[in-house]
C-alpha cells in the first residue's frame, strides 16, 4: 500500500473522492481506525505517512501491535511474506518509533534454530557478534510496557534498555553469568524458559534468580547436548530449586533416572498440571525410575499434559511405562524418540486405556497405513501430530496424494473435530476431517514453497 503526501506533508491533493466529493479525510478518527484495524503495521505507518492528520490517527491505532517479532519483521523485509514487488520496506527504527511505547511482547531472536540444534558455530564469539547486529537498533528505543522477551543468546538481553517489568524471559542460549549479568534486577517473572543451558554455567547462578522469583509458574531448565552422548558431566539441578516455586503449573526439566531426589520433589508441587521431561541418561529396559514417578504421579490427578524426551522403547518395560501413562487420565501426550511403544498399534489396549486424550504427538511412523490405525485405536483424539518416513510417500505406483484419498475415503465420519499433521522431509501434510479436505505443502527448493489442497468423502460408517 503506498500514498503520495502533499509537498507541505498535511493533505495530499490528489486523494480519491466519491461523486458527492468526499474523501477518507471527511472520516472521524474512530471511522478511521476502523480502517487501521485490517492494516498490517507496515501498510498503516506507509498510510500515517501520508499526512499530518492521518499521522495522529495511525499513531492511535499502534496500540494494536503489542506483539514483535524480529524474524518476521526481517522476513517481510526481504520479501519472504510478500512478493517483493508488493512489499514496501519500512526502516526497522522507523516500525519501533511506532510501536515500542506499546509493545508488551517482544521476540529479539534474528534466526530461527531448531532448539536441539546444539551445532558449535553458536558459541563461536565472531558469529555472536554478527548475529547481535540487528538487535542494535533496539538499544535506541524504551519499551515502557514490555513484559514478555525472547532472546537467542542470553548477551543479547543487554540490547533491552527496560528489563524491569519483565514476567516472561525465554532465552535459547544461556552462557555463563548471563543471568548475573543481565537478569538479576527481574523480581517478577511468571515465566522463565532457558532452552539450552551452557554446560559451563553454574547452577548456584540458575538458583539465584529462582530465589529472587517465586512466583514462577512456567519453568524450562534443559540442558545442552554437546554431541549425540549425552554429556553425564553436566551437573543436576538440585531437589530444592522445587521448594522455592509452589506456584509451579508447567514444568519443563532435564534429568537422569538416579536423580531420586528431584523426583520426588517434583511429586511436592501441588498445583502442577503440565510436565516435560528430557531424559539424560535413559537406555532401553531401564525405566522403572520414571515409571515409578507417573504412578504416584497419576495418584495426585493434577497432571494432563506430559512429554517424554530421550526416552528409549524397545525393551520388556515398554508395556509397564504404557499402563503408567494410561493411568493419569492425560489430554496430551507427546513422546520424543527413535521409536514408539507397539502399544499404540494395539486397538483395544488404546482404546480402553486413553479413553480422554486429544492430543497426540508421536515421533517416527512408517507410513500413512499406521496413521489411520492409530487414529483408529484413540477414539477421543482430536490432534494427532507425527512424523513420516521418506519412503512412505510411495505406496507402489501411487503417489503420495492418492494413496491418502484412497485411506480417508473408508475414514468413518465419527471424527469431525479431528486435525491430522504430518510432516517428512521437506513436507507437511495437514488433514481437516471436519472440512473433508487434505492439504500437501512442499518444499522442493528451500526457497520455493508449493500447496496442493485435496478434497475427500469419508464413509458413512
Amino acid at each position: 500500500m503506498e500514498y503520495c503526501a502533499s509537498s507541505d506533508g498535511n493533505v495530499p491533493s490528489d486523494l480519491p473522492q466519491d461523486s458527492s466529493g468526499t474523501s477518507i479525510l471527511d472520516l472521524n478518527q474512530h471511522c478511521l481506525l476502523q480502517v487501521f484495524a485490517h492494516l498490517d503495521v507496515y501498510d498503516a505507518i506507509n498510510f500515517g505517512e501520508t499526512c499530518k492528520m492521518i499521522q495522529v490517527v495511525s499513531r492511535l491505532a499502534m496500540i494494536k501491535y503489542k506483539d514483535f517479532d524480529l524474524i518476521a519483521d526481517r522476513m517481510y523485509r526481504y520479501g519472504f511474506i510478500r512478493p517483493p514487488s508488493e512489499a514496501t520496506p519500512v526502516p526497522l527504527e522507523k516500525v519501533l518509533s511506532y510501536v515500542a511505547p506499546y509493545m508488551e511482547s517482544l521476540d529479539a531472536r534474528t534466526e530461527l534454530v531448531e532448539r536441539h540444534d546444539f551445532s558449535s558455530r553458536r558459541y563461536n564469539a565472531d558469529y555472536m557478534r554478527q548475529s547481535a547486529e540487528p538487535l542494535h537498533t533496539l538499544l535506541q528505543f524504551d519499551m515502557p510496557k514490555l513484559k514478555s522477551l525472547t532472546v537467542q543468546y542470553s548477551d543479547h538481553l543487554g540490547y533491552i534498555v527496560d528489563r524491569r517489568f519483565i514476567n516472561k524471559l525465554t532465552i535459547y542460549d544461556l552462557h555463563p553469568n548471563g543471568l548475573n549479568t543481565y537478569a538479576s534486577g527481574l523480581r517478577n517473572l511468571t515465566q522463565l524458559h532457558l532452552i539450552c543451558i551452557h554446560k559451563e554455567v553454574a547452577i548456584e547462578e540458575i538458583l539465584v534468580i529462582l530465589e529472587n522469583n517465586p512466583t514462577i509458574e512456567d519453568l524450562c531448565l534443559v540442558y545442552e547436548y554437546t554431541s549425540m552422548v549425552r554429556d553425564l558431566q553436566q551437573p543436576e539441578i538440585p531437589a530444592s530449586f522445587i521448594q522455592k516455586l509452589p506456584r509451579l503449573k508447567i514444568l519443563e526439566l532435564s534429568i537422569r533416572s538416579n536423580a531420586s531426589e528431584v523426583w520426588k520433589s517434583m511429586l511436592q508441587l501441588e498445583q502442577l498440571s503440565e510436565l516435560a521431561l528430557v531424559m539424560r541418561d535413559q537406555v532401553i529396559n531401564d525405566t522403572l525410575p520414571l515409571r515409578q514417578f507417573l504412578k504416584e504421579l497419576a495418584k495426585k490427578n493434577t497432571v494432563r499434559s506430559i512429554e517424554l524426551k530421550g526416552v528409549l522403547f524397545g525393551g520388556d518395560d515398554d508395556s509397564c511405562l504404557f499402563d503408567a501413562l494410561s493411568s493419569m487420565n492425560l489430554n496430551s501426550l507427546c513422546i520424543e524418540s527413535s521409536s514408539i511403544p507397539s502399544e499404540f498399534y494395539s486397538t483395544s489396549t488404546s482404546r480402553a486405556k486413553f479413553q480422554t486424550l486429544k492430543n497426540l504427538r508421536l515421533p517416527i511412523v512408517a507410513g500413512i497405513d499406521q496413521m489411520m490405525l492409530i487414529i483408529e485405536c484413540f477414539e477421543s483424539l482430536k490432534r494427532l501430530v507425527f512424523r513420516m518416513m521418506v519412503p512412505s510417500l510411495e505406496s507402489g505406483s501411487s503417489t503420495l496424494s492418492q494413496r491418502i484419498s484412497q485411506l480417508l475415503m473408508v475414514t468413518p465420519t465419527t471424527r469431525p473435530d479431528l486435525e491430522v499433521e504430518v510432516f517428512s522431509f521437506r513436507a507437511l501434510i495437514k488433514i481437516s476431517f471436519r472440512h473433508g479436505t487434505y492439504e500437501i505443502i512442499s518444499w522442493p527448493e528451500p526457497s520455493k514453497c508449493l500447496t496442493e489442497t485435496h478434497e475427500f468423502s469419508c464413509s458413512t460408517q
